[in-house]
């Protein structure tokens, strides 16, 4: 399934991080109103937006309000903003094709109380063919070495698709982020589609600030009526939808896992209190992957209620490797 912006916008916006009255008075800030847009590379002014939306009011927030639909950029820095708001309602690309060393596209490392609303990174040029350099990731959430985490961040309506050289979405040692109806797309092989970490599994960094490589926690994240799709080829090898290590406390609400791999959740180190609402596994391709769940590590109280398996969820069985606590409700 190709993203698409359609169906990333269409449900209603539930909630917000601010009260509205506050929301309501905060400036918006339009890329087109620092630099020149729509042309080669809009990266400049889409971080002058960004620079501005991070130092209003004394570096408590302000919204980024992208007017166009699409733009070219490299690597955004939003890294250690703090209230910033990038408020996309119709919907809006970043086409991550002038990276000059691969990043990920929007680098949120240490944000914190952030909220995203409909806007797709892409790992894509806008012709659908991929860039001499690839983004690493088109989200990244993650600590640094001096302890400053991505915390309780909101992401709604948002995606990314494309070639990423780690995966769509990273969360490297980061707490308490809720991702709602958002789609997450791998085309490159062997690389998950999300990776949910405590250290930088799968080669990602950060291009502003240098990543833990051994947070005490990367748990506490909560996806609903999310999409995550896996590398799709013939026939299939070893890689997976979602990769998890030392992950304690996510939770998935509905949405769908799509897989043609080895299984559509990869666990390793010691994962805990993983738990799976009413989710569809399935493979788009037709290619069942052998397993849903693999364990090559420690996971403990994997519980899984009310699952849809049907449309070639797994060829093996549901389940490989020690689980301790699994539970099928």
């Amino acid at each position: 399934m190709n993203i698409s912006r359609r169906s990333l916008v269409a449900l209603p916006f539930a909630t917000i991080l601010l009260p509205r009255t506050l929301w309501a008075a905060m400036p918006k800030y339009d890329p087109v109103d620092f630099g020149t847009v729509g042309a080669e590379d809009d990266t400049v002014a889409w971080q002058g937006a960004l620079d501005a939306a991070r130092s209003y009011n004394s570096g408590r927030g302000g919204i980024v309000a992208p007017d166009a639909l699409a733009y070219q950029v490299g690597a955004l820095d939003l890294t250690g903003a703090n209230n910033v708001i990038i408020d996309a309602p119709n919907g809006c690309w970043l086409y991550g094709n002038k990276q000059t060393e691969s990043s990920a596209i929007l680098d949120m490392t240490a944000a914190n109380n952030c909220w995203v609303r409909g806007l797709v990174t892409s790992g894509r040029n806008p012709d659908a063919s991929y860039p001499a350099i690839l983004p690493k990731a088109g989200i990244l959430l993650a600590e640094t070495t001096t302890g400053g985490d991505s915390n309780k961040n909101r992401l709604d309506n948002v995606g990314s698709g494309g070639k990423f050289t780690s995966a769509a979405l990273c969360v490297i040692g980061s707490t308490d982020n809720q991702f709602y109806s958002c789609s997450w797309q791998q085309f490159d092989e062997f690389k998950p589609a999300i990776n949910i970490s405590t250290q930088p599994d799968w080669g990602i960094l950060s291009r502003f600030k240098t990543i833990t490589t051994s947070a005490s926690n990367v748990g506490d994240q909560t996806f609903v009526g999310c999409e995550f799709h896996g590398y799709r080829a013939l026939p299939p090898g070893n890689y997976w939808t979602s990769y998890f290590r030392n992950a304690d406390n996510v939770r998935f609400v509905g949405g769908v896992h799509d897989c043609s791999g080895s299984a559509h959740m990869l666990f390793q180190g010691t994962c805990k209190r993983i738990t799976s609402v009413g989710q569809k596994f399935y493979s788009e391709s037709g290619i069942a992957p052998s397993y849903i769940f693999e364990n090559q590590g420690t996971c403990d109280n994997l519980c899984v209620i009310n699952p849809n398996k049907t449309d070639n969820a797994f060829s093996v069985s549901e389940k490989t490797g020690s689980f301790s606590n699994y539970r099928e409700l």
